[in-house]
């Protein structure tokens, strides 16, 4: 067996130079959006655009006042609303997903064990395999 067919041991690496190569992508990931910001910025400021285009520091500090500001119905209706509206719409995915569970577990139980309900044609671009459930691996034995 030749050398040349040995594998060498790889040198090994150096921890600074792995760091400098993870900066050195995160600059790269960073400059474009930077740079998006800084043209957002300058032409949110230019006279034409002046209350047209809002600038990113108009849009954070709104974003903070919908946030974290008194909840109040002054001239903003929505200031500090937003926990209030993250929870209804937990509460609505919530209810959406017990739902579900209510009606389709059932559903795929009844599919799966009785071969009346399994005969019920498909809705239209629904192959018939996959209107059973996840017990379609189940032995029909029991």
């Amino acid at each position: 067996m030749s050398t040349s067919a040995l594998r060498q041991p790889a040198a090994p690496r150096s921890a600074t130079r792995d760091w400098g190569r993870a900066l050195g992508r995160l600059a790269m990931g960073l400059c474009v959006p930077v740079l998006i910001l800084i043209g957002w910025q300058l032409v949110g400021q230019s006279p034409g655009m002046a209350g047209v285009v809002p600038t990113p520091a108009q849009v954070g500090r709104a974003w903070y006042d919908w946030i974290f500001a008194s909840p109040g119905m002054g001239l903003n209706p929505y200031l500090g609303t937003w926990l209030s509206n993250v929870q209804y719409s937990t509460m609505r995915v919530a209810q959406g997903f017990a739902l579900a569970m209510v009606c389709g577990i059932p559903l795929g139980l009844a599919i799966r064990w009785c071969k009346a309900c399994g005969r019920f044609p498909s809705p239209p671009g629904c192959p018939s395999r996959s209107r059973s459930s996840a017990f379609a691996t189940w032995d029909r034995s029991f």
